[in-house]
């Protein structure tokens, strides 16, 4: 509290906030918000990309799992269903499908005991899969190799990308044994690019 020298009365004094300080928490706060938005977009589209290639991954570890736990051979692929269950592998299809495949066709035949052991939704529309050297679809042996449907083993690059390029863009590097790594696509000699 202040008092009057003369009269060691109480003065009144106002309270609040000038115009000039107002005006400077306003412009300090649009700074704040203009950088902030930038870097949380930059954030959710880290985080789409991280969970879709965990999720490919994901679904990998399964197939060679089941293939080396059933002793048969496992599928993982983009796939199309339709409302009966059937699925088959296609390169427009709308799910990532993991499923036994004993008959070799990329294809759920249940006449031949083939089950789905996991069906997840595609990635989203923001995000693409390309290779060059990889087909749309993995299959594993009983001994947890990958194998394309003439035998031969599968090895390669498959890369995600998204709305950002080759900076943000992720590689997932599938070798013959059947183990899946990623990486940043900058650390990858040869990889796709993102267009």
């Amino acid at each position: 509290m202040t008092f009057d020298i003369r009269t060691l009365a109480p003065m009144n004094t106002q309270r609040g906030f000038t115009i000039l300080e107002l005006m400077l928490s306003v412009a300090v706060g649009a700074i704040l918000v203009g950088v902030g938005v930038p870097s949380f977009v930059n954030t959710i589209r880290n985080s789409e990309m991280t969970s879709a290639t965990n999720g490919y991954v994901g679904a990998l570890y399964a197939a060679r799992s089941e293939a080396v736990k059933q002793r048969t051979r496992v599928t993982v692929c983009r796939a199309t269903t339709n409302g009966s269950g059937d699925v088959s592998c296609s390169a427009t299809g709308d799910t990532l499908a993991v499923f036994t495949n004993a008959s070799n066709d990329l294809s759920v035949d249940t006449g031949s005991g083939d089950v789905v052991v996991r069906s997840v939704p595609w990635l989203p529309d923001t995000i693409t899969v390309s290779s060059s050297d990889v087909p749309y679809g993995f299959s594993f042996n009983a001994s947890g190799f990958t194998r394309a449907l003439n035998g031969d083993t599968i090895s390669g690059d498959l890369v995600f990308c998204g709305p950002r390029g080759n900076d943000a863009a992720r590689v997932l590097t599938v070798a013959p044994t059947g183990r899946p790594t990623i990486r940043q696509h900058a650390e990858v000699s040869g990889a796709p690019s993102c267009t």
